[in-house]
């Protein structure tokens, strides 16, 4: 699974008679406390491949033209992120296109407490996906500057990412829970997924709290070939009561895997300690899955030896989880 940024997204498009398009972003969430996690998340674009007719040679059927990439929003993934957001954090900001209406969930998680709207207001020409993602960008940026690692960015894999202008390829690292963690599927009624992680935040925190520790301790070994036992051990413990804790309630539930991307200063050293090629370690779980740890995109601004600037995740649909 390759979470880096994808491709056919240029930069292009934000000017208008010789304006520069600008952009203004308000996060809306109160600062969280010290265990507290929030993520950021926005309009789910994806990207694909469309055959894009020139003209007609003999018949409709049988054309010439090109392919290139087009975005599309997903009305049904944001939904999804939400969920997905909600089971894993504390507290969740939405950066949405001005007017964008909130649905039924993003009402009832803002009344609970647990979402907030960023204000956006814009000028220029802007592209409804670039905008989606600068929002995204700068709303993470202002509640990082005042939180610090306690905010990330989140979005599922099929998601386009920060804008490339804003990344590093290869200078950032990567770790993955692959196939590792139960999650219910998107009919699951937002009420029950509060309820939950109410109850079991314990379990929550402590998955968390591991993932983080595990990846500070490879920079500050330069990227030792070996995990300590104690460190991996710590980590199959919170992913087993995790799973516990989820298989024991009623929700219908599917494999995910979750990939957290983090800045780091040495991210040459942590190769060269791994050994060479993309992915630079894959480690068994007992418990269920891998833990896959590459090299990935750094993001410009991001503190460095902090928590994740982003979480990326994709549901595997196709592999129930088996209680």
């Amino acid at each position: 699974m390759n979470f880096g940024v994808l491709p056919g997204l240029p930069g292009g498009e934000r000017y208008e008679k010789g304006i520069p398009a600008s952009i203004h972003v308000a996060a809306g969430s109160d600062s969280l406390k010290n265990m507290q996690r929030g993520v950021v998340i926005g309009s789910p674009y994806v990207l694909r491949k469309e055959f894009v007719l020139t003209h007609l040679v003999e018949s409709p059927h049988n054309g010439r033209g090109f392919v290139e990439h087009r975005t599309y929003v997903n009305p049904t993934m944001i939904e999804q992120q939400i969920r997905h957001s909600l089971f894993f954090f504390d507290k969740l900001e939405l950066a949405l296109e001005p007017n964008q209406p909130p649905s039924e969930s993003m009402s009832l998680l803002k009344e609970e407490g647990s979402l907030s709207f960023s204000s956006v207001s814009f000028s220029g020409r802007w592209r409804t996906a670039d905008l989606s993602r600068e929002s995204r960008l700068q709303a993470y940026q202002q509640l990082a500057e005042r939180d610090g690692p306690r905010w990330s960015m989140g979005r599922s894999f099929e998601v386009i990412g920060a804008p490339t202008s804003n990344v590093i390829d290869g200078a950032g690292f990567l770790f993955e829970l692959h196939e590792a963690l139960p999650m219910p599927v998107g009919e699951t009624p937002i009420a029950d997924l509060i309820e939950f992680r109410h109850r079991r935040s314990d379990e929550l925190v402590a998955l968390r709290s591991h993932l983080e520790a595990i990846v500070i301790s490879v920079q500050a070994r330069g990227g030792a070939v070996q995990l300590a036992d104690e460190e991996m051990a710590r980590l199959n413990k919170a992913l087993s009561d995790l799973s516990k804790a989820i298989t024991e309630t009623t929700f219908k539930l599917t494999k995910q895997s979750l990939g957290a991307a983090f800045n780091v200063e040495n991210a040459a050293s942590i190769a060269g300690g791994f050994g060479v090629g993309s992915t630079i370690k894959e480690i068994a779980l007992p418990i269920a899955g891998a833990v896959i740890m590459k090299l990935g995109v750094s993001l410009l601004g991001a503190p460095k030896y902090a928590g994740p600037f982003e979480y990326v995740y994709r549901l595997h649909k196709d592999l129930a989880w088996i209680k």
